[in-house]
């Protein structure tokens, strides 16, 4: 029971992520350039839909830019790391923020 507690606590995140869908662009060398749609963002990253085949691996870096809802200022430009794929996506987490 003690080893269920520990990795419990460990699998916490640092950060609560808010699900949100949110278009967003994916730039990176493997894929190209892939409108994709958020399902989660935090403060340190986010997780996108994308089938798996389409995911770059684990490790890679990319460009994401996160487009705001009709009405708010800006854009997000952002660098992101893979950090996770699975069937319906990957989790991005970020290393680097700009607002454009």
């Amino acid at each position: 029971m003690e080893s269920i507690k520990k990795a419990t606590e460990q699998n916490r995140r640092k950060i609560d992520r808010q699900l949100i869908r949110i278009k967003a662009e994916i730039t990176e060398p493997m894929i190209g350039n892939v409108v994709v749609f958020t399902q989660d963002v935090s403060d340190s990253g986010a997780f996108v839909v994308l089938p798996r085949d389409r995911c770059p691996p684990v490790g890679s870096s990319l460009n994401i830019r996160l487009y705001r809802k009709p009405g708010a200022e800006g854009e997000a430009m952002l660098s992101a790391r893979v950090v996770r794929v699975t069937e319906s996506g990957m989790g991005l987490q970020f290393f680097d923020f700009d607002m454009i």
